[in-house]
Formats: structure tokens, C-alpha cells, sequence
């Protein structure tokens, strides 16, 4: 079978959908089909590097909120039949509407060979976004698009893949008349992790320089109000402020981009103007490689206590490198994580936030190891980015055969 992945952008800094490309193609590749990946002309030749082996169709695109390309549809018009079925990754631009037109045209022609159309949610139908105080003019511009365009386009589609059980349920719930004519959780993931080895401990070490020994839980992710890393600062703060165990609290190592930003200085000023915190939290940066590794290795738990998370790619290589995940129940692999206790799970608040310390640091080293133990079980059940794949052909598989056995 043959296989066309559309995608905006296969620039790291897009997030989601072009790492999912990255990890779900060698998948298909190698057991499954043959895949081609449609994507805006890829000009940083460093970054390419990345994506050595895909098969590339490059299209021009107008740089704008829509990403129009006149030849992504030329495209479309004069290949798409040569596909057995197409996944669109992410929702709210041209690609999701071109394909769309395009199919919906060669229906109106009566052409027999129509490949499946799947469009990837990657979290988009999330109601946070349309919620979310920050975001209310793109709320109200994905208010009228639905209304205009993208009901009709969900509606069409052969099905709806979404990442997760909690995904799935909460895209129900954002906008009306939501109807596709099928959802598939097909489940996410990713490649297993490198094994731990001696170069990863003495890069993390060497470089940052914490005390031998030193017990310290993770933070890494985007120095950004959506992650609730203020959370964390003040529920330490409410901690150490309540002498509440507070012997016990580890170092925070927080690793990720932001810390100049406009929310990353106010998150330090607010460190600053309280010494009891200055000892507490050390900001590394951007981890890559054995640093990354060695950090996710060696951390007592992993926290994250977000507003929302649609997956949690962070949270999962935590949980491959046998690390226990603190988490909110806004992250939306929680349910998997939580029924197999892989971590601990609270509420997305600083009552919450606080609990997730408390709980944690109160725990016997025997039930932490029992955590751990735990957190390498849930990635193998359920995080795998093989299994995603596999069960990306199975929907593709489950539409062919329905559809056959209709037209019987």
C-alpha cells in the first residue's frame, strides 16, 4: 500500500506533528507501506539532516496563517489517486482543505479509485485552546472556521486519529456538530530511548555541575505559563515556608527553551526575591543528547504539572528511561500512566501541584522503586511508537473492509 503524510512544517520548532512523521516513518516503512511526505519546501539543509531517507514531495506555500500553496492542489489533482489512503497531520490550514476539495471532487466524477482520507487532531480539537484567556481571538477565528469549513471537512474524512483515550473523549466536547464518521485511538509514542550508559552521567554532571550525589526531580519543557512551572516554584515555596517534610525536598532541574522570555524572567525574579527558593532550582537550558539522556536517567521523578498537554513527548521518554512521572490531569496520557502507576497525578493548580512533592517525597524508597519499575511497564503496554503505527494501518484496514463489504 501507499501512503501520502501531509504536514505543514517539518521544522523542530513545530512541535508534534513533525516529530510524528519522524517517528512513525520507519515504522510504516519497514512492515507496512510505502510512504510520501508532502510538506512546504525544506530549506535549512542543518535541519535535513533529521529527516535523511524520507521521501520528500516538496511544495511552495505562501507564508501566512493559512499556508495557501496552489501547487500543494495541482499536486493533489494529479497524484492522489496513485494513494491508497492519506493522513493530514493538524487541523486549521490549507493542506486539511485542499485534500478535501480534492477528494470531494473526484467523488462528484464518480472515480472508483478514492484513497481513505485521515486527519491526525495531534491535539488541535482540544477545548483548552478555545478556553484559554491568552488565546481569544484565535478562539474566535476557529469558531467561524468551523462553522464555515472545518465541520464539513471533519465530517468528510474517513476517520479521526488521536493520540490518546483522553484526546479522543475531550475533542467531542469543544465544538458542535462534531460527527466524523469514525475516531480511532490509534495511540502514540516513541522510539525506545538509548540504553544508560557512563558518557551520559558524566556529560549531564560535568556540564551543570551539581553536588555529587545530589538528588534532584526534572522539569523539562518550554519555560512557558502553559507548563505550570510557576506551579511548581511556589508550591516549593509554600513547602519550605510550612516546614513540610521540607528536609526531604531534591534540587529542580529545569531544562528547556524560554528562560528570556517575558514569563521565564518574572519565574526568576520571583526565585530571586526569595533566598529560601535560590538553592532549590537551577536552569540549564535546551538538553540534547547524552545531557538530555543523562538527565532523564538520573532524576528521582520527572514533573510536569501543565494546563494541558494533548501527549507529552517529554513525559514519556521519562517514563522509557525507567523514571516515575509527576504529573496533572491535564496532561492527557494521565489515565494510562495513573491505572498502571507509572507516577502520580493531581489536579493543575498549586493545591495540587503541592501534593504531587508531598506525596512523593514522602514515599519509602521501596515504593518509589516499585514506581519505577512501573513507569518502563506503561511505556512498553502503551507508548511504543511501533504499536502506532501498526494501529494507523488498522484503521486504514477497518475503513477498506467496511467500505467493501457496503458496496457488496
Amino acid at each position: 500500500m501507499r501512503q501520502l503524510s501531509i504536514i505543514s512544517s517539518m521544522d523542530p520548532k513545530s512541535g508534534g506533528p513533525a516529530q510524528a512523521i519522524r517517528y512513525l516513518f520507519p515504522y510504516f516503512e519497514k512492515d507496512y507501506s510505502i510512504v510520501d511526505v508532502l510538506c512546504p519546501i525544506w530549506e535549512d539543509s542543518e535541519n535535513s539532516k533529521l529527516d535523511a531517507g524520507l521521501n520528500y514531495k516538496f511544495y511552495p506555500y505562501t507564508k501566512n496563517i493559512w499556508g495557501y500553496s496552489k501547487e500543494i492542489k495541482n499536486f493533489l489533482i494529479n497524484h492522489i489517486e496513485e494513494y491508497d489512503f492519506v493522513i493530514v497531520h493538524g487541523f486549521w490550514l490549507y493542506n486539511l482543505f485542499a485534500v478535501y476539495q480534492v477528494i470531494k471532487k473526484l467523488k462528484r466524477a464518480g472515480v472508483k479509485k478514492i484513497p481513505q482520507f485521515f486527519a491526525f487532531a495531534h491535539g488541535m480539537l482540544d477545548p483548552w485552546f478555545q478556553k484559554t484567556k491568552t488565546r481569544r481571538l484565535k478562539a474566535f477565528r476557529n469558531v467561524l472556521y468551523w462553522y464555515f469549513i472545518q465541520e464539513k471537512i471533519l465530517r468528510s474524512a474517513d476517520g479521526i486519529l488521536f493520540t490518546c483515550e483522553e484526546e479522543m473523549l475531550l475533542a467531542r466536547t469543544t465544538f458542535k456538530k462534531y460527527k466524523p464518521q469514525n475516531e480511532f485511538n490509534t495511540g502514540y509514542g516513541i522510539p525506545n530511548p538509548p540504553a544508560y550508559s557512563s558518557s551520559m552521567k558524566i556529560t549531564f554532571e560535568e556540564k551543570y555541575k551539581l553536588e555529587e550525589g545530589a538528588t534532584f526531580i526534572l522539569y523539562m519543557g518550554r519555560i512557558d505559563e502553559k507548563k505550570g512551572l510557576d506551579l511548581l516554584v511556589k508550591a516549593y515555596h509554600n513547602i519550605l515556608s510550612s516546614n513540610v517534610q521540607n528536609h526531604n525536598l531534591p534540587i529542580v532541574v529545569i531544562a528547556g527553551p524560554g528562560q528570556n522570555s517575558d514569563f521565564g524572567k518574572k519565574i526568576e525574579k520571583y526565585i530571586n526575591a526569595n533566598p529560601v527558593l535560590q538553592k532549590y532550582f537551577v536552569f540549564v537550558g535546551m538538553l540534547t543528547g547524552d545531557a538530555k539522556w543523562g538527565a532523564l536517567y538520573l532524576s528521582d521523578a520527572f514533573i510536569l504539572p501543565s494546563h494541558q498537554e494533548n501527549f507529552g513527548i517529554a513525559v514519556v521518554e521519562a517514563l522509557a528511561c525507567g523514571t516515575p512521572v509527576l504529573i496533572s490531569n491535564k496532561i492527557n496520557i494521565w489515565r494510562e500512566i495513573l491505572n498502571e502507576n507509572g507516577g502520580l497525578v493531581e489536579e493543575d493548580n498549586l493545591e495540587g501541584t503541592t501534593s504531587l512533592l508531598v506525596n512523593w517525597i514522602g514515599l519509602s524508597k521501596e515504593s518509589k522503586d516499585s514506581i519505577r519499575a512501573n513507569a518502563i511497564s506503561v511505556y512498553n503496554k502503551k507508548f511504543k511508537i511501533e504499536t502506532a503505527a501498526h494501529n494507523i494501518i488498522l484503521a486504514y484496514q477497518k475503513v477498506k473492509h467496511s467500505k467493501e463489504t457496503q458496496n457488496q
